[in-house]
Protein backbone atom coordinates (compact mmCIF):
# COMPACT_ATOMS: atom_id res chain seq x y z
CA UNK A 1 0.00 0.00 0.00
CA UNK A 2 1.18 3.53 -0.79
CA UNK A 3 0.06 7.07 -0.06
CA UNK A 4 0.53 9.09 -3.26
CA UNK A 5 0.58 12.88 -3.65
CA UNK A 6 -2.52 14.30 -5.30
CA UNK A 7 -2.63 17.06 -7.89
CA UNK A 8 -5.29 18.17 -10.36
CA UNK A 9 -4.10 15.72 -13.05
CA UNK A 10 -4.35 12.77 -10.68
CA UNK A 11 -7.78 13.81 -9.47
CA UNK A 12 -9.11 13.86 -13.03
CA UNK A 13 -7.45 10.54 -13.88
CA UNK A 14 -5.36 12.25 -16.59
CA UNK A 15 -2.09 11.48 -14.79
CA UNK A 16 -0.68 8.18 -16.07
CA UNK A 17 2.50 8.36 -14.00
CA UNK A 18 3.66 5.85 -11.44
CA UNK A 19 2.76 8.34 -8.70
CA UNK A 20 4.97 10.11 -6.18
CA UNK A 21 4.72 9.00 -2.57
CA UNK A 22 4.06 11.61 0.10
CA UNK A 23 7.21 12.64 1.92
CA UNK A 24 6.22 12.81 5.58
CA UNK A 25 4.23 10.76 8.04
CA UNK A 26 0.80 12.36 8.34
CA UNK A 27 0.87 13.88 4.83
CA UNK A 28 -2.36 13.12 3.05
CA UNK A 29 -2.63 11.52 -0.37
CA UNK A 30 -4.51 8.91 -2.38
CA UNK A 31 -4.20 5.31 -1.20
CA UNK A 32 -2.85 2.95 -3.88
CA UNK A 33 -2.77 -0.84 -3.37
CA UNK A 34 -1.49 -3.89 -5.22
CA UNK A 35 -1.11 -7.59 -4.67
CA UNK A 36 -1.86 -11.00 -6.16
CA UNK A 37 -5.50 -10.77 -5.06
CA UNK A 38 -6.16 -7.60 -7.07
CA UNK A 39 -8.09 -7.58 -10.33
CA UNK A 40 -6.19 -7.10 -13.56
CA UNK A 41 -8.57 -4.42 -14.78
CA UNK A 42 -12.04 -3.52 -16.00
CA UNK A 43 -13.75 -4.67 -19.22
CA UNK A 44 -13.46 -1.06 -20.41
CA UNK A 45 -9.76 -0.46 -21.17
CA UNK A 46 -10.16 3.30 -20.63
CA UNK A 47 -11.42 2.70 -17.08
CA UNK A 48 -8.51 0.32 -16.46
CA UNK A 49 -6.02 2.94 -17.68
CA UNK A 50 -7.43 5.43 -15.15
CA UNK A 51 -7.73 3.05 -12.19
CA UNK A 52 -4.57 0.96 -12.51
CA UNK A 53 -1.15 2.51 -13.02
CA UNK A 54 2.02 0.43 -13.18
CA UNK A 55 0.27 -2.41 -11.34
CA UNK A 56 -1.07 -0.15 -8.56
CA UNK A 57 -4.85 0.19 -8.06
CA UNK A 58 -5.93 3.76 -7.31
CA UNK A 59 -8.60 3.34 -4.62
CA UNK A 60 -10.04 6.85 -4.77
CA UNK A 61 -9.66 6.98 -0.99
CA UNK A 62 -7.66 9.73 0.68
CA UNK A 63 -5.49 8.76 3.62
CA UNK A 64 -2.22 9.05 5.46
CA UNK A 65 0.27 7.01 7.45
CA UNK A 66 -0.37 7.34 11.19
CA UNK A 67 2.13 7.51 14.04
CA UNK A 68 2.14 3.71 14.45
CA UNK A 69 2.79 3.26 10.71
CA UNK A 70 -0.83 2.27 10.08
CA UNK A 71 -2.74 3.48 7.04
CA UNK A 72 -5.69 5.74 7.88
CA UNK A 73 -8.54 6.58 5.49
CA UNK A 74 -9.58 10.23 5.74
CA UNK A 75 -12.06 10.71 2.90
CA UNK A 76 -12.69 10.28 -0.81
CA UNK A 77 -10.62 11.85 -3.58
CA UNK A 78 -13.72 13.07 -5.42
CA UNK A 79 -14.83 14.98 -2.30
CA UNK A 80 -11.72 17.17 -2.15
CA UNK A 81 -12.25 20.90 -2.39
CA UNK A 82 -9.84 22.65 -4.78
CA UNK A 83 -8.82 25.94 -3.18
CA UNK A 84 -6.15 28.05 -4.94
CA UNK A 85 -3.95 25.08 -5.82
CA UNK A 86 -4.52 23.28 -2.51
CA UNK A 87 -6.57 20.14 -1.95
CA UNK A 88 -8.81 20.49 1.13
CA UNK A 89 -10.25 17.36 2.73
CA UNK A 90 -13.75 18.12 4.12
CA UNK A 91 -13.54 15.44 6.87
CA UNK A 92 -10.33 17.03 8.17
CA UNK A 93 -12.00 20.45 8.47
CA UNK A 94 -15.13 18.86 9.98
CA UNK A 95 -13.00 17.12 12.62
CA UNK A 96 -11.86 20.53 13.90
CA UNK A 97 -15.26 22.16 13.48
CA UNK A 98 -17.06 19.54 15.59
CA UNK A 99 -14.75 20.41 18.52
CA UNK A 100 -16.42 23.81 18.89
CA UNK A 101 -18.66 23.68 21.98
CA UNK A 102 -21.70 25.00 20.09
CA UNK A 103 -21.52 22.52 17.18
CA UNK A 104 -23.68 19.39 17.29
CA UNK A 105 -23.26 18.35 13.65
CA UNK A 106 -21.61 19.77 10.55
CA UNK A 107 -20.65 19.25 6.95
CA UNK A 108 -18.05 21.08 4.86
CA UNK A 109 -18.59 21.45 1.12
CA UNK A 110 -16.94 23.37 -1.69
CA UNK A 111 -18.84 26.30 -3.21
CA UNK A 112 -17.83 28.36 -6.22
CA UNK A 113 -15.91 31.53 -5.49
CA UNK A 114 -17.92 34.47 -6.91
CA UNK A 115 -14.71 36.28 -7.95
CA UNK A 116 -12.77 33.36 -9.45
CA UNK A 117 -14.50 30.28 -10.87
CA UNK A 118 -11.23 28.32 -11.08
CA UNK A 119 -11.48 27.24 -7.44
CA UNK A 120 -13.94 26.56 -4.64
CA UNK A 121 -14.25 27.96 -1.14
CA UNK A 122 -14.81 25.64 1.84
CA UNK A 123 -18.25 26.36 3.37
CA UNK A 124 -19.72 24.83 6.52
CA UNK A 125 -23.31 23.99 7.32
CA UNK A 126 -23.66 23.66 11.09
CA UNK A 127 -26.35 22.31 13.40
CA UNK A 128 -26.12 23.99 16.80
CA UNK A 129 -26.49 22.09 20.05
CA UNK A 130 -30.13 22.11 21.26
CA UNK A 131 -29.53 24.36 24.28
CA UNK A 132 -28.42 27.26 22.03
CA UNK A 133 -30.95 29.72 20.60
CA UNK A 134 -31.04 29.25 16.80
CA UNK A 135 -32.60 32.69 16.39
CA UNK A 136 -29.13 34.12 17.05
CA UNK A 137 -27.71 32.27 14.04
CA UNK A 138 -25.74 35.26 12.75
CA UNK A 139 -23.79 35.61 15.99
CA UNK A 140 -23.24 31.85 16.17
CA UNK A 141 -22.01 31.61 12.58
CA UNK A 142 -19.64 34.56 13.15
CA UNK A 143 -18.25 32.96 16.32
CA UNK A 144 -17.74 29.59 14.61
CA UNK A 145 -16.15 31.28 11.58
CA UNK A 146 -13.66 33.16 13.82
CA UNK A 147 -12.90 29.94 15.74
CA UNK A 148 -12.01 28.16 12.50
CA UNK A 149 -9.89 31.13 11.34
CA UNK A 150 -7.76 30.63 14.46
CA UNK A 151 -7.58 26.84 14.22
CA UNK A 152 -6.97 26.11 10.54
CA UNK A 153 -4.21 27.02 8.06
CA UNK A 154 -5.24 29.65 5.48
CA UNK A 155 -6.24 27.23 2.70
CA UNK A 156 -8.48 25.19 5.05
CA UNK A 157 -10.41 28.14 6.47
CA UNK A 158 -14.11 28.57 5.78
CA UNK A 159 -13.77 31.25 3.09
CA UNK A 160 -17.23 30.27 1.81
CA UNK A 161 -18.76 31.11 5.18
CA UNK A 162 -20.76 29.30 7.85
CA UNK A 163 -24.51 28.81 7.73
CA UNK A 164 -26.59 27.56 10.65
CA UNK A 165 -29.12 24.90 9.62
CA UNK A 166 -31.65 22.75 11.48
CA UNK A 167 -30.42 19.43 10.06
CA UNK A 168 -27.94 17.93 7.64
CA UNK A 169 -29.00 15.47 4.96
CA UNK A 170 -27.84 11.89 5.65
CA UNK A 171 -28.75 8.52 4.19
CA UNK A 172 -30.43 5.68 6.13
CA UNK A 173 -27.04 4.52 7.43
CA UNK A 174 -26.28 7.99 8.81
CA UNK A 175 -23.68 8.82 6.15
CA UNK A 176 -23.42 12.43 4.98
CA UNK A 177 -24.93 12.96 1.54
CA UNK A 178 -22.25 15.40 0.34
CA UNK A 179 -23.27 15.74 -3.29
CA UNK A 180 -26.93 16.34 -2.47
CA UNK A 181 -26.07 18.78 0.34
CA UNK A 182 -23.75 20.69 -1.99
CA UNK A 183 -26.38 20.84 -4.76
CA UNK A 184 -29.02 22.07 -2.30
CA UNK A 185 -26.65 24.68 -0.86
CA UNK A 186 -25.74 26.00 -4.31
CA UNK A 187 -29.47 26.40 -5.02
CA UNK A 188 -29.91 28.17 -1.66
CA UNK A 189 -27.06 30.54 -2.50
CA UNK A 190 -28.49 31.28 -5.97
CA UNK A 191 -31.68 32.46 -4.29
CA UNK A 192 -29.82 35.47 -2.93
CA UNK A 193 -30.00 34.33 0.70
CA UNK A 194 -27.23 35.15 3.15
CA UNK A 195 -23.77 33.89 2.29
Amino acid sequence: MRVVKVDDNQQSGADKSRGVDVENEGDEGELWVRGPQMMKGYLDKEQTDIAIQDGWYRTGDMGYIGKRKEFRVSGRLKELIKYKGFQVSPPEVEAELIKHPWVQDCIVIGVNDPRDVSFENPRALVVLKPDLPTKDAVRASDEIYRYMMRKMPPHKRLHGGVRIVESIMKNAAGKLMRRQVRDAELEYMKGGADH
